[in-house]
This record gives structure tokens, C-alpha cells and sequence, in this order.
């Protein structure tokens, strides 16, 4: 029976190691992912500010407002979800 627990033992770690070496996306909590999300949409919502500003085509600015309008959205979603979870974050 004490080789049976030591070989499942053996067997966790040798998964663990596996996990951190080919899957280390697995190991990122779902809060790191929900802040990761939420500075990639505040990344994306910047980026969409800037191109507002410099769009002068009328037959983009229609498309660029919604761009502007959908990122902000998303950023403002995300940033409820993080403070609904009483997460920090330092860009906010």
C-alpha cells in the first residue's frame, strides 16, 4: 500500500512538472486573468481614442465611434467584474 501512495505521489508531481513546462497558461488564476483582461481592454480603449483622433474621413469616423464606444464598454464591464471581486489594480 505504501508503494501504491508513493507512486501517486511520483505521478502528481511528474504532472506538475508537465503543467509548468507545456501548459503555463493553466497556472494563472482566474482573478490574474480577469486583471490581465481588464489592461488589455483599457490598452485597447486608448488605442481606440487615439485613432478617433486622428481619423478625417468621414466614411470612418461612423466606424471608429463604434470602435471607441465598444472598448470603452468592454473596459467598463471588466472593471465592474474586478471591483465586484475586490481586486487591486494600478492602472485603473
Amino acid at each position: 500500500m505504501n508503494d501504491n501512495k508513493e507512486a501517486m505521489t511520483f505521478r502528481h508531481k511528474i504532472e506538475n512538472i508537465y503543467t509548468k513546462v507545456f501548459n503555463p497558461e493553466r497556472l494563472i488564476s482566474e482573478d490574474e486573468k480577469l486583471l490581465i483582461m481588464l489592461q488589455e481592454a483599457r490598452d485597447d480603449w486608448k488605442r481606440a481614442e487615439a485613432r478617433f483622433q486622428e481619423v478625417t474621413d468621414s466614411d470612418l469616423i461612423d466606424h471608429t465611434i463604434y470602435d471607441l464606444q465598444a472598448a470603452k464598454t468592454r473596459y467598463s464591464y471588466l472593471l465592474k467584474m474586478v471591483k465586484e471581486k475586490g481586486l487591486k489594480c494600478d492602472f485603473q
